[in-house]
């Protein structure tokens, strides 16, 4: 008999996650319940732990109570990139269900992403594609008033995990001066300046958010409304 696998991948796409080849391989493995691109129904969930193996969810969501009604599962697995907190993660624990999460495979691809916006910021290639549509582009100002390079820039990062890491992997060619702010991170590393929030955003031409989403992370970096001209 196949282990049954819940699949609540709701906000993100079933092909976003699996390659068709790769999903296929999983049905032949497992009993997959759900995969739909839509929100499965918390009855239809609680309904078939007393059976599961696995639950994989962009928001996973168990009580101590429902998990105790699971006596069969291995493993939780989000695939949003950060841990929510609905999760139970004592009770969880306590059975020795493993608690997974995707990021590590989203590590490089948004590390990438995070380059390539430093580098479209710091060089206003969003506002100079769009004056480029309208002919009003500027041939031989190739560094605008506002433009900085990236080259032994001091760059902040507002959290040092995974992503935060690789992305100062890939800005090794700049040699920046990193700095980081992170209470969570147990001792020193070599090439960060580890600091509090307020001297990183002062200090810091470029600021980096990568601290995980959470209801304590919210809000974390405020700005001043602008006046209002009316």
């Amino acid at each position: 008999m196949k282990p049954v696998l819940i699949l609540d991948n709701h906000f993100r796409t079933r092909d976003e996650l699996f390659r068709p080849e790769t999903y296929d391989a999983l049905t032949t493995l497992c009993e997959v319940h759900g995969g739909a691109d839509a929100p499965m129904a918390r009855t239809d969930i609680l309904s078939l732990l007393p059976r599961a193996a696995f639950y994989i969810a962009s928001r996973p969501s168990l009580t101590a109570d429902e998990i105790a009604s699971a006596p069969n599962l291995k493993a939780t697995i989000e695939v949003s990139g950060a841990f929510h907190d609905g999760l139970d993660y004592a009770a969880l624990f306590a059975r020795g269900i493993e608690v997974l999460s995707c990021s590590p495979g989203f590590r490089q691809s948004v590390a990438e992403m995070t380059l390539a916006m430093m580098l479209a910021g710091g060089r206003g290639l969003v506002e100079e594609h769009s004056a480029f549509a309208t002919g009003t582009e500027r041939w031989l100002d190739d560094r605008a008033e506002g433009d900085f390079t990236l080259y032994g820039q001091r760059i902040g990062f507002i959290g040092y995990g995974q992503i935060a890491q690789e992305t100062h992997r890939l800005l090794a060619p700049f040699s920046p001066q990193v700095m980081a702010y992170d209470p969570f991170l147990a001792e020193d590393i070599t090439g960060v300046e580890r600091t509090d929030l307020d001297t990183l955003v002062a200090h810091c031409r470029v600021v980096v958010v990568a601290a995980v989403p959470s209801d304590d992370t919210r809000g974390l970096l405020s700005f001043p409304e602008t006046p209002s001209t009316s």
